[in-house]
């Protein structure tokens, strides 16, 4: 399925919209936390070309969301809520919701980039963060063979049947990776799956790109070997500049993993274009559990939206 058919938007009102989860962008039964982060940008996108189109911020400056509850494929709606509007930035809250469950609440900042101005200073925190440095990659080479001396196309997730979002992206790792709490690599849009040609990505993939990546925990050699499911609790986007009109062919994705304890782990990635500029920082909140937490059974709703088991207990 098209990133432009799994993110359609469809206005019921000047506040509300609907949108179709779809199943090609889920990690096991669940959809995928940045696919969500997508379809909630596409949302904004959709209300601030028709409800607010006077207020001319057409970028996205900053997400934050919270992952209440497990979404799934099939309907939801989406609520926005005004909270500030004003001349040169906005900011709006975004819930989505499926049946009565509030799923996902998101706080969104908009503005102009092209009307923004003010005082630009060098700052190391980017060539900090790429300590150690990722190896040269001959993005020609690799857009044509799959690899170079370097890098190599992660063939592994093709087949993967659990990890079903990562079916519409192409991931090109170093060959050597001596840290495994970083994850380096180099990414083309394929949505669709991997036979498919690929597209460049637009501006509200974004919130796809930063959280779609082979998860650091397994990268330790103890914990290879199962599939485990890295449900997102928080996620934060903060775009530093705008993808290209036509969009972007390659994205670079650099994620650091700051501390792993007690089954749940902080992210902070990084993203950067052809050239090295940097496009997004993101960080996020996850949870480290076991596959079988994705695919059982939800629960029952109490009619506010509140979720409990069979025994009336959460």
């Amino acid at each position: 399925m098209s990133f432009q058919t799994a993110t359609v938007v469809t206005r019921l009102t000047s506040n509300t919209y609907s949108v179709q989860l779809s199943d090609d962008w889920c990690m096991g039964s669940v959809p995928n936390g940045g696919y969500v982060a997508s379809v909630f940008l596409s949302v904004i996108r959709a209300h601030f070309r028709g409800t607010l189109a006077y207020l001319d911020q057409p970028d996205t400056m900053s997400a934050q969301l919270q992952y209440l509850r497990r979404t799934q494929a099939g309907p939801a709606v989406v609520s926005i809520e005004h909270l500030k509007l004003g001349s040169s930035t906005s900011a709006i809250q975004a819930v989505l919701s499926q049946g009565d469950r509030r799923e996902v609440q998101g706080f969104f900042v908009r503005t102009n980039f092209s009307k923004q101005t003010g005082v630009s200073l060098p700052a190391t925190f980017v060539e900090s963060f790429m300590s150690p440095r990722p190896p040269p990659i001959d993005l020609a080479k690799v857009e044509r063979l799959g690899e170079d001396s370097n890098w190599l196309l992660d063939r592994d997730r093709q087949h993967d049947t659990f990890h079903k979002a990562m079916h519409n992206i192409l991931l090109h790792h170093p060959r050597r990776m001596a840290d495994p709490s970083i994850v380096d690599q180099w990414v083309r849009f394929c949505p669709g799956g991997h036979s498919r040609a690929c597209v460049p990505f637009p501006q509200e993939a974004l919130g796809f790109v930063v959280d779609v990546f082979p998860m650091v925990v397994d990268q330790f050699p103890q914990m290879s070997g199962q599939t485990r499911w890295y449900p997102t609790v928080a996620l934060n986007l903060d775009v530093k500049q705008n993808l290209p009109p036509e969009g972007a062919n390659w994205l670079f994705v650099r994620v650091k993993a700051g501390e792993i304890r007690n089954g749940r782990l902080d992210l902070q990635i990084v993203v950067l274009d052809e050239r090295g500029d940097l496009v997004a920082l993101s960080s996020h909140v996850t949870l480290i559990l076991s596959a079988e937490r994705n695919l059982a059974a939800r629960g029952t709703s109490d009619g506010q939206g509140i979720k409990v088991g069979e025994n009336g207990k959460l």
